[in-house]
């Protein structure tokens, strides 16, 4: 927050995890300095045991950020939790480094929420690098949500019908609702809940880490909401899936199902992420 406002509680804390992301984390810095909201944000770069000279520019270029210092690599939820602990905003915001918040839209969705109090967890609208809509919200992981995933990549004729039961939803960008998750790329949700439901689960290095939190977010009573406003651009979701990074999701994905299902739920929902992995 600027040091003007030192004291004052900003509306708005944004946590931002870089692990060897200098040169995306400047372009993603730049642009929230530019927002209307400036002079009444937070923002938190939870250094993540980079080695690319991120913590020397940071401390040099940005003044105006808190920066949390990790000696030891830790995983996505793990280091947004190290972020969350030094925040005093209302709301926190969980903001990959390779996003670009379009002008205004800090303000755009956070009135959005002001006029919505029963949201506590919520996602806005991200384009990707070509300037396509982003597949941001889901369903959680089932053998139906996971099977209709995978079906409709074929079946686009049926998306209309069925897009909002699968593990990613194909459709309903264009219109508020209430959804299973928000991707951690930019994800809102109040401060108080976060606390309250022990933020992120430090067992998930990363991937399902954004549908747990939301989950255990609902079973607070509190379910997330998709808001076709407050647009960001993301760069990198398109990049490919390798070996690891499917062997990782896989294991994530294992454990929510072993944490939050019971047989048969869990077996089958097991066996289609085996499956189709």
């Amino acid at each position: 927050m600027n040091n003007a406002n030192a004291g004052k509680i900003p509306p708005l804390s944004i946590i931002i995890n870089n692990v060897d992301t200098l040169s995306w984390v400047v372009g993603c810095l730049n642009a929230l300095k530019a927002q209307d909201l400036f002079e009444d944000l937070q923002v938190v770069v939870v250094e993540n045991a980079s080695t690319d000279g991120s913590a020397d520019v940071l401390a040099a270029d940005f003044p105006w950020v808190d920066v949390v210092l990790l000696d030891t690599r830790v995983g996505f939820g793990e280091a947004n939790n190290a972020g969350a602990r030094v925040c005093t905003g209302r709301w926190l915001l969980l903001l990959n480094p390779d996003t670009v918040v379009h002008e205004g839209s800090l303000r755009e969705l956070l009135e959005t929420l002001d006029h919505h109090p029963d949201c506590q967890v919520a996602g806005g609208l991200i384009h990707d690098g070509e300037g396509e809509g982003e597949r941001s919200t889901g369903s959680f992981p089932t053998f139906t949500s996971l099977a209709l995933d995978t079906g409709l990549r074929w079946l686009s004729p049926l998306h209309t019908l069925l897009g909002l039961q699968s593990l990613r939803h194909w459709v309903g960008y264009d219109r508020a609702r209430p959804v299973g998750w928000v991707t951690g790329a930019y994800l809102w949700i109040r401060r108080d809940l976060f606390e309250a439901i022990g933020g992120f689960d430090e067992n998930i290095f990363m991937y399902c880490d954004d549908i747990d939190l939301c989950y255990r977010a609902r079973q607070a009573g509190y379910p997330a909401y998709y808001h076709p406003v407050g647009a960001i651009t993301h760069y990198r979701n398109k990049a490919p899936v390798t070996r690891s990074r499917k062997a990782m999701q896989r294991e994530s994905q294992h454990y929510f199902a072993g944490k939050h299902y019971r047989s048969p739920k869990y077996w089958l929902t097991r066996l289609t992420f085996w499956a189709l992995s």
